[in-house]
């Protein structure tokens, strides 16, 4: 997807032509993508809206009102995703439908990024350098990550490795 809201997809061969992921220009700033499975993908908007591709892009579904959704990914199992906003609070689906926010950690403010490897291990990590862990139920308390403090993307191939990097130009790596 592109910043301004238009999506491609890969065949194995070639890519698409552009498709407006929101025909109503409601979404605004395309944010982030994730796709759990070649025909389950999303995409997030600053907006609080998450655009769904199931084969086609489908119009925004509003999630997270007032909110910018900064952040999402999706398990490899598939049928589990989770997106972060500029709260501190997290959703999440199983394909179907978005559970409300919920808090990870909105005391200390918005999440910068998510990595779900599996349903019961996820990272968010926010831009005061803290990391924050999820088991399937309750996240951890958040622990300083980064000494800058200033944390960027996160992504987490297992529960045992997580790869972040920051605006000073440092990967951070976690392992368990």
């Amino acid at each position: 997807v592109t910043y301004d809201g238009y999506g491609y997809t890969w065949d194995g061969v070639s890519w698409s032509s552009p498709a407006q992921l929101d025909s109503t220009a409601h979404q605004g700033t395309t944010t982030a993508l994730a796709c759990a499975a070649t025909d389950m993908c999303f995409a997030t908007g600053e907006a609080g809206d998450v655009n769904d591709f199931t084969g086609t892009w489908q119009q925004p579904t509003l999630v997270d009102d007032g909110h910018y959704l900064v952040a999402i990914s999706c398990s490899p199992q598939g049928s589990f995703c989770m997106t972060a906003d500029n709260s501190g609070y997290v959703l999440t689906t199983d394909g179907t439908s978005w559970t409300a926010p919920e808090p990870a950690d909105p005391a200390i403010g918005g999440l910068d990024g998510v990595s779900c490897p599996s349903r019961s291990f996820c990272m968010a990590v926010d831009a005061t350098g803290h990391e924050l862990t999820w088991d399937g139920e309750h996240w951890s308390a958040p622990v300083t990550f980064d000494p800058h403090g200033i944390t960027g993307p996160v992504s987490c191939p297992s529960s045992r490795f997580c790869a972040a990097t920051d605006t000073q130009g440092e990967a951070l790596i976690w392992a368990g």
